[in-house]
Parts: structure tokens; C-alpha cells; sequence
């Protein structure tokens, strides 16, 4: 049995969101490496720590969207599965789901 955990990134500038995705994650047993809210230091999360998945707000803090930073994983090749949201209307859509390994 492999006992690893599932590691999961939060990338949301929404400090209630975040809360919720955490609480969601953890409920279901993913465990939670951290919540950011800006690209920036997405990037650094993710270059340090490889996570499983990522939960990514679009709309983010700092010099990169969602989708951008991305695309930067994509071009560096980390193995991690990406999901992107929006929230518009309070409805959530989800733009774009996609594993990379």
C-alpha cells in the first residue's frame, strides 16, 4: 500500500475561498500543502514542492493569471495535475482541467 499523501496547492486570493477549498480538500483526505494568493509565490510553492494537484483561481494576485502560470509548468515539464476556477455571478466554471504526467 503506498502510504503517500495526495499534496494539494490552493492558488486563491480570496482568503474565504481558500478556507473553503482547504476545508473541502481535507475532508476527503487530500492533504494540504498550503494556500497562496499570488503567482509568485505559486511558482516558488510549486518549483519547492511538486504538488499532486493544483487548485488555481484564474484571476490571481501578482504578474501572472492562472492559466499563465500554468502554462510556465507545462513548459518546465513538472508532472502535477493542474484545475483552474473563476467564480462569476457566484457560479463556478471551471475553465480548464488537465493532467500532465
Amino acid at each position: 500500500m503506498n502510504n503517500h499523501n495526495f499534496d494539494v496547492l490552493i492558488v486563491e486570493d480570496s482568503l474565504s475561498y481558500a478556507i473553503v477549498l482547504e476545508r473541502m480538500c481535507k475532508e476527503i483526505g487530500l492533504s494540504v500543502i498550503v494556500s497562496v494568493a499570488d503567482s509568485a509565490s505559486a511558482l516558488d510553492i510549486i518549483f519547492a514542492e511538486y504538488p499532486d494537484l493544483i487548485l488555481m483561481d484564474n484571476n490571481i494576485g501578482g504578474m501572472l493569471r492562472g492559466e499563465e502560470v500554468g502554462k510556465e509548468i507545462d513548459h518546465l515539464g513538472i508532472p502535477t495535475s493542474i484545475h483552474y476556477f473563476t467564480w462569476r455571478n457566484q457560479i463556478w466554471y471551471s475553465m480548464q482541467n488537465r493532467l500532465i504526467w
